[in-house]
């Protein structure tokens, strides 16, 4: 590499470098701004949801979908809805449980347990029917607020907590709520398979247009009596996020109340995997857009980018933590009190009835945002970030791939010689991509998933080496075009790493694209093979580097593992093979450099 391409190549990285703490500064937050609430006379009453709660956990306990009790938890709640006067139906889903494996979780596996030759879909997962209950009142307008509680329990637990208390205080919310004119269109829903992967609130969201969904407001675990305050669920992921105005919003009732913000994850909800090189502020951007989920039914809502919230009982001070009860034996009756369903359910009721007197400007709307407690990056922020790390990206192809616009027909000529092995890598990543999506099948429910393993290995392996190893004796004889071999590989590899940095950055995002593309932009396209020390060197970096795209493949995947057959997860696994195997093939099987005379 000669001194200027290397002064270019450093420009570009200490622009991007020296970016992040001026873009993702403490000094770019802005407070939250004050929004109109509604100040009239609440009605929710605690003593009823509670005398719910206890109805529910004597006569429905154990509500674990697909079970006796599920179905009669939901005609009882169906009959509420009636006795409200809504316009109530069902919807049938038929889903997956991991049921087999939360009770090996809990310690309730059946004596034969999951030997190796029952570790197929059907061995794993138990397809089960969920149901979803759902009372209509209709307001002036056919926009509609979704008020969601998941009804379901985690196996044989009594689920008091989590979420006899949300049915609850739903339910309470539909009496007080439609006794009186109101101008949206409200829509309870009593969510099922919420416990097995958020299944109802999914299948509710897959089959229903959400276009007229003004906002869904989930309530999840609103019962703890040592919570002092209401605390807010993700409100972005990975996937998708609710405006900014739905956490200013929250953020604003809650503290006029008197109280304050708690946070289900720290400081906003982004504080799952920190990429530690990052400043803080970046450091949860990263995580929220590469590996952020949403754990309860706002969720499915949240991941289309439709305005939802989600309010669970919480303590301020973290003297206790109301986590600790729900998914254990512990959480019965005597964990819920009439005040803490009373606090929570007129804040939601206040919520909902301030929506209506607000505007939403165009910076609240928005579904790009970081919060960090009661302030926020905007938007542009965020866009400012993403164009100049694409600009960088695309002045590191440009620098590296000056040859391609002095002596494009000599690489194209380079390219069409490349085309069997180009061809080959991409059959083989596609395989290593798309093999999982045949579990979509019914005539795959028997396939041991075992073996699938070790057929997806073992082929993506063997693949790979077959390819390097033709490869490698089909040009080893090719001394004297060593320059013109190797200058054009790393040209090839430097253009395949841009464009699946882009092609990511379009179907994610810039973040997903920076964790799992960014190191081969910046690292593996540099390759150098003149002499055995440098390929031992490279070899050990080729290793180094293998590591981390594995690693980043897991953080990246990770929104996707409830349910690893959504075509993004297979998307992932192809775009990680290209890199891999095209770097791989492209780095061992080089020519070495002609013998001197």
């Amino acid at each position: 590499m000669n001194f200027k391409k290397f002064l270019a190549f450093l420009t570009v990285y200490a622009v991007v470098i020296i970016s992040v703490p001026f873009i993702f500064n403490n000094a770019w937050l802005k407070d939250f701004p004050q929004m109109k609430t509604y100040e009239g006379e609440l009605k929710f009453s605690g003593e009823r949801a509670y005398e719910d709660v206890k109805y529910i956990g004597i006569n429905f306990p154990q509500r674990e979908v697909g079970s006796e009790n599920a179905e009669s938890s939901a005609n009882w709640v169906f009959h509420e809805f009636e006795q409200l006067g809504l316009e109530t139906y069902k919807e049938n889903f038929a889903c997956r449980s991991i049921d087999k494996l939360i009770k090996a979780a809990i310690g309730e596996t059946t004596n034969e347990g999951l030997g190796f030759d029952s570790i197929s879909m059907d061995g794993l997962f138990s397809q089960v029917e969920g149901i979803n209950v759902i009372g209509v009142s209709k307001g002036k307008s056919d926009q509609t607020i979704i008020i969601g509680a998941h009804r379901d329990t985690l196996g044989t637990l009594e689920g008091a907590q989590d979420n006899a208390s949300g049915t609850a205080s739903m339910l309470e919310l539909a009496r007080v709520l439609t006794n009186e004119e109101h101008y949206y269109t409200y829509m309870f829903i009593s969510f099922d398979g919420e416990e097995i992967g958020l299944k109802g609130s999914e299948a509710f969201a897959r089959k229903n247009s959400l276009k007229k969904v003004k906002l869904a407001l989930i309530l999840d675990c609103v019962g703890y009596k040592d919570a002092d305050t209401v605390g807010l669920y993700q409100f972005a992921s990975a996937k998708g996020a609710s405006p900014l105005w739905t956490t200013v919003l929250a953020n604003n009732i809650i503290t006029n109340n008197g109280r304050k913000t708690y946070y289900i994850d720290n400081e906003g909800g982004f504080g799952g995997n920190g990429i530690g090189i990052f400043p803080s502020l970046m450091s949860k951007m990263v995580s929220l857009k590469v590996s952020g989920d949403v754990n309860t039914d706002s969720g499915p809502f949240v991941d289309r980018n439709i305005p939802a919230v989600g309010f669970i009982a919480a303590n301020s001070e973290r003297k206790v933590d109301p986590e600790e009860v729900y998914h254990t034996p512990e959480d019965t009756i005597s964990k819920v009190s009439k005040e803490t369903l009373d606090f929570i359910g007129k804040i939601s009721e206040q919520y909902i009835k301030s929506i209506e007197l607000n505007d939403f400007p165009l910076e609240l709307a928005s579904s790009t945002y970081l919060v960090k407690e009661n302030k926020y990056i905007g938007v542009w922020s965020i866009i400012i970030f993403s164009v100049l790390v694409l600009l960088a990206v695309i002045m590191l192809w440009l620098i590296s791939c000056t040859e391609v616009f002095i002596k494009r027909d000599i690489f194209l000529n380079y390219v069409k010689k490349e085309l069997p092995w180009i061809i080959s890598i991409l059959v083989l990543s596609l395989f290593c991509g798309l093999v999982w999506q045949l579990l979509r099948f019914d005539f795959a429910s028997d396939f041991n998933l075992a073996l699938m393993l070790l057929l997806w290995l073992g082929v993506s392996f063997l693949g790979l080496v077959t390819i390097i190893t033709v490869r490698t004796i089909m040009i080893r004889d090719k001394r004297d075009n060593y320059h013109e071999i190797t200058r054009y590989q790393r040209i090839l590899l430097n253009s395949l790493y841009f464009l699946v940095f882009i092609l990511t950055t379009l179907f994610y995002n810039v973040f997903v694209a920076i964790i799992l593309v960014g190191t081969s932009i910046l690292v593996m396209g540099r390759v150098g093979y003149k002499n055995v020390a440098s390929r031992v060197v490279w070899g050990f970096v080729l290793f180094v580097w293998f590591v981390f795209q594995t690693v980043s493949l897991f953080i990246c995947i990770a929104p996707y593992l409830l349910d690893f057959l959504q075509i993004k997860a297979s998307v992932l696994l192809i775009l990680y093979s290209l890199l891999v195997n095209f770097t791989f093939v492209y780095v061992l099987s080089a020519p070495f450099m002609p013998k001197k005379e």
